[in-house]
């Protein structure tokens, strides 16, 4: 170790500008350091009392086993706990024959490399960058922070580490902004830039920043494995030019301006090269520097002699290469203007086209010469405000000083249409005002954006109808519960009252609004999406078979009906009744746009959703659907009619008698969405509507206990003991009436302690408990819970309510196997499901 500190000190003092410390460690963890001032700092900082060198990455990354090839590697940036500054080591293995020794290394303040960066000066607002291998920002000088880093934590991080030496304040949260990418929170744009530099590719690019456009030029760093990268404001580097553009002839004026751009851009690259290997070491690059100076002054080309180390050759076979690619003939030159991801034009003040480049001949479909003679009216839309009139002004605007940039309707020479982003500049080519123009292909953009826009709008719509649905939700319990007592009486009293008595009539129209109250209550129900849904298998196409006889009997006799079903059993799971809403509510809809009569078709058939549909209704599983469409030759309706057709109320077809609530299709739209399926329509004026709605198929087998609607209700008695636990006494009282009225015996409870004390008393004589879910001093499930435990056989239970589904799904009792009823229910409604809980229930 002593016989390296001489070698160790005089390379310390000829790179003192660009190094910060030289050291050795030995394979056993000793260190040797130049400046010596190290071994002090490590024994005044409390953190590094138990510093053990042996586990440290600059040794044990490069022992044998971990680096066999003996390579000399660049460490990631980090935080110096001594001089607590951001640094970089340059790190190699030593050796004597084949035993390691240990490891040498340089290390370089990130302060060091911004200061270099600075010193470039490249125009008046222009400035270079680096980042590692990783992608970690290296430097960057102040005027490149808000234009390179993305989030505000590293912009922090890095104006902390251009700070001079003994003024920096570092924590945890900037140490770990400036260990992660540069490329976090950026754009696309910035993000494939990024992504070119990591992988050591040489380019240049246009990117648009906040301030304006800029030139981005790119080139690796030899054996480091950096990127240093070039920025310049476009409008500067453009007028730079115009002293040279005026002197040149006139045929070769447009040309002579995209070489002259490629050099210079090539020359400052190269010169930031020699710029960090004079630096990084002295001596031996001079000629580097020299040669790469010579180029940017536009002296004779000659190939860079060759340093005497690794990193030297790597940099000079760089600037040999640039060399060579700016003394090559025109085609070499011509990648520039040909290399950019976006179109290029040129224009005459009339328009004409006199230039473009291979981009735009891709993009619109023609060759160059072809494109060159063109005007604008061949490449435009032609409709307003897209005409060759329209362009000759943003022309105008940009000739007068302007720099617009908007969205343009192009047409390639297939006649295409397609949206582009145009940006035009004033140029002056041999003392003529022309205007370039960068036009860039937008059309997957703006087909994102109008995916989007629908997004948005069914949210909206969604948001819309979820609002009704809580206003519906919030009073349906109350006139449920109002309502039993009413449709109950009613019911009673006509049975009671002879059909001759003058009180008949009454009560038939008490009957009749009292049902309409219900059936309101239960579409605003199925809308808002909160009715109780009883699912089961069903085959759809036995469905809509079954529901025919009473479809033919509401619509009128000019309607056609047809019926084209797919061979196969539609299965679905689904509440057959709520199905048959859905059929009779289009059906109706469809009645009403054909005023003179018309063909009603009902189909099925299997389809398996695209990526493109599922993205336009997200709400939608994966996999294979049912597809019930239902088609009509009515009147049609407009694209505006047709976004809002879900909305509750909404009718095409006027309001008053026999025109309905204008609830139907929001219904429908309630109960496909509960069902987990969607609804698409089409519909043209005069030619009809079609509308389809995507079940999930179901494999299973439809059950059989589907019957038609006209056959489910049995009345049947019988002579059981029933105990009735409801708060509401109208209800309660009607209840009892009812169940007696088929033969039952009943006891009645008003909250849950008393049904539990009823049940003690009466033992084993209850049957069945006709439960309301939601009692005033614990939940009806509760009540049942404690009366099981008291009771000595086996308790049967039908709940019963008027909340809304999501309601009564909190308390349990929509669980399959539970027998449940809905307020308000009719007498034969109640016995019909008391007779069935009595009988199937164990």
């Amino acid at each position: 170790m002593a016989r390296l500190m001489p070698w160790q000190l005089a390379v310390f003092e000829k790179h003192s500008d660009s190094c910060d410390l030289v050291w050795v460690v030995s394979a056993t963890g000793i260190v040797s350091a130049c400046p010596d001032e190290y071994a002090a700092g490590i024994a005044s900082n409390p953190n590094l009392a138990d510093l053990d060198e042996t586990k440290e990455e600059y040794l044990t990354l490069y022992t044998p086993e971990k680096n066999p090839t003996r390579e000399i590697r660049w460490m990631q940036p980090y935080l110096d706990e001594i001089k607590k500054i951001w640094m970089i080591s340059c790190v190699a293995p030593l050796y004597r024959d084949d035993r390691f020794l240990g490891t040498l290394g340089v290390d370089v303040t990130i302060q060091n490399l911004v200061e270099w960066l600075r010193g470039l000066h490249i125009g008046r607002s222009g400035y270079a960058f680096m980042i590692s291998a990783t992608g970690a920002p290296l430097a960057l000088p102040e005027a490149g922070i808000e234009d390179l880093a993305c989030t505000p934590l590293l912009k922090e991080a890095l104006r902390e580490s251009c700070r001079p030496l003994g003024t920096q304040a570092w924590n945890s949260r900037l140490e770990q902004a400036l260990q992660g990418t540069i490329a976090e929170g950026c754009s696309v744009t910035l993000e494939s830039l990024y992504g070119q530099m990591v992988a050591q590719k040489t380019g240049v690019e246009t990117i648009e920043f906040p301030d304006g456009i800029k030139i981005v030029a790119y080139c690796p760093i030899g054996q480091a494995g950096w990127s240093i990268g070039l920025v310049l404001p476009v409008e500067e580097a453009l007028s730079a030019l115009q002293p040279v553009l005026a002197g040149i002839d006139s045929a070769r004026g447009d040309y002579t301006f995209f070489l002259t751009l490629f050099i210079v851009i090539s020359a400052l690259i190269a010169a930031i090269l020699g710029a960090w290997g004079g630096r990084r070491f002295a001596g031996p690059v001079n000629d580097l520097i020299s040669s790469i100076s010579s180029i940017s002054k536009g002296n004779a080309w000659r190939d860079v002699e060759r340093g005497s180390f690794d990193e030297l050759r790597n940099l000079a076979d760089s600037a040999n290469v640039m060399v060579r690619q700016i003394a090559e003939n025109e085609q070499m030159l011509e990648a520039l203007f040909n290399g950019v991801n976006d179109a290029i034009f040129v224009h005459k003040s009339n328009g004409d086209i006199i230039r473009v480049n291979d981009r735009m001949c891709e993009m619109f479909k023609s060759t160059r010469e072809q494109a060159v003679g063109m005007n604008l009216g061949l490449t435009s839309s032609g409709e307003s405000p897209y005409t060759a009139e329209d362009g000759l002004r943003w022309i105008g605007r940009a000739l007068a000083g302007e720099s617009p940039v908007f969205e343009w309707r192009s047409r390639d020479t297939t006649g295409r249409l397609f949206w582009t982003e145009v940006g035009l500049r004033r140029i002056d080519l041999s003392g003529e005002p022309c205007v370039i123009a960068t036009v860039r292909d937008i059309s997957a953009r703006k087909e994102a954006d109008e995916k989007l826009r629908l997004v948005e709008e069914q949210l909206r719509q969604a948001q819309k109808l979820e609002s009704i649905g809580r206003l519906a939700g919030g009073v349906a319990h109350d006139f449920n519960n109002m309502l039993t007592p009413v449709l109950g009486y009613a019911q009673i009293m006509k049975q009671l009252v002879p059909p001759s008595d003058r009180l008949r009539p009454m009560i038939d129209h008490i009957s009749t609004a009292g049902n309409r109250c219900r059936a309101l209550i239960s579409q605003l129900l199925a809308f808002a999406r909160k009715q109780v849904l009883h699912i089961r298998h069903l085959d759809l196409n036995a469905v809509i078979r079954d529901f025919m006889p009473m479809l033919h009997r509401t619509l009128r006799e000019d309607i056609r009906v047809e019926c084209r079903f797919t061979p196969d059993i539609a299965g679905i799971m689904g509440d057959s009744g709520q199905i048959e809403q859905i059929i009779l509510n289009l059906a109706l809809n469809s009645q009403d746009a054909m005023p003179s009569g018309g063909d009603l078709v009902f189909e099925t058939r299997f389809e398996k959703p695209d990526k493109g549909f599922m993205e336009l209704h997200p709400e939608i599983s994966d996999g294979l659907h049912v597809v019930f469409t239902v088609r009509d030759t009515g009147v049609g309706m407009s694209a505006e009619e047709i976004g809002r057709m879900f909305e509750p109320f909404f009718t095409t077809h006027g309001h008053g008698a026999g025109k309905g609530t204008g609830l139907g299709l929001a219904i429908v739209h309630g109960i496909v969405q509960q069902h987990s399926g969607c609804i698409t329509v089409s519909s043209e004026i005069g030619r009809g509507t079609a509308i389809e709605i995507f079940f999930p198929a179901s494999k299973a087998t439809s059950e059989a206990a589907h019957q038609p609607a006209e056959d489910r209700r049995k009345t049947v008695g019988g002579n059981e003991t029933i105990l009735i636990v409801e708060d509401q006494d109208m209800v309660r009282d009607l209840t009892t009436t009812m169940l007696r009225e088929f033969g039952y015996r009943t006891l009645a409870a008003s909250c849950g302690a008393e049904a539990i004390a009823i049940g003690e008393r009466e033992g084993g004589k209850i049957d069945l408990v006709l439960m309301d879910v939601i009692l005033p001093d614990m939940t009806g499930k509760q009540v049942y819970e404690r009366m099981r435990e008291t009771m000595k056989k086996t308790l049967k239970v039908l709940y019963m309510s008027g909340y809304t589904a999501d309601v009564i799904g909190n308390h349990g009792v929509l669980e399959p196997g539970t027998m449940f009823i809905q307020k308000p229910f009719d007498i034969k409604d109640l016995a019909s499901k008391v007779r069935e809980t009595l009988v199937n229930t164990a």
